[in-house]
């Protein structure tokens, strides 16, 4: 089982990941190596575009994103960052803009398939609620695409930095299961180092 999967699997479960917890202010595993890392908007110094880390706990440390097992990583004050995967049937990536599902809806078991929607998503969980209000006060996101064999904008293994988006969208409505998703829209800021695309014949 990849790592990618896995974290999906345990995001899934609400005795380890409820609904009404934001993950950065959780404690870790206490298997998992963390220092503790103050959350910030925007580039971090030092880290360039294109950046890969092996692991999502290297990102954690580095300041990249600090959700462990969640995708959203932010505050009410908007989101910090996000992962990239393919976690959602609804996702659609397309480099520069893409669609991302928010979280919850899905199967709570940790251990079956990430599988498609089971139940509504909304507005007020948390992490959807931070890609709302970035939605809303244009601060820039962080993306970092994890490993994707469905996207040829995603990195073969691990995940990769890349760069800086603004959430343009934010709505809610039927996706490909028939409940309702928090749909966000994301567009990459000019002047960026650009995406590499992969020759998905060779994946």
């Amino acid at each position: 089982m990849g790592m990618e999967e896995l974290r999906r699997r345990l995001m899934n479960n609400k005795e380890l990941y409820p609904e009404e917890t934001i993950l950065p202010k959780s404690k870790p595993h206490k298997e998992v190596n963390t220092v503790k890392v103050q959350p910030k908007y925007g580039a971090l110094p030092g880290i360039k575009v294109g950046a890969v880390f092996e692991f999502r706990r290297d990102l954690h440390q580095a300041g990249m994103h600090l959700g462990l097992i969640a995708g959203i990583s932010g505050s009410k004050a908007g989101a910090y960052s996000i992962v990239l995967s393919g976690g959602y049937e609804d996702d659609n990536d397309e480099g520069d803009t893409f669609v991302y599902i928010g979280t919850g809806g899905k199967d709570n078991s940790a251990f079956g398939s990430a599988g498609p929607q089971v139940r509504d998503q909304s507005m007020s969980h948390p992490h959807n609620s931070a890609l709302e209000e970035s939605s809303k006060n244009g601060k820039p996101v962080r993306v970092i695409r994890g490993a994707n064999p469905n996207s040829a904008w995603a990195p073969a293994e691990g995940y990769r930095y890349d760069g800086l988006y603004t959430v343009t969208e934010a709505t809610l409505g039927k996706g490909r299961s028939g409940f309702n998703i928090c749909q966000f829209r994301f567009v990459r800021l000019p002047g960026q180092t650009p995406l590499e695309k992969r020759n998905m014949l060779f994946y």
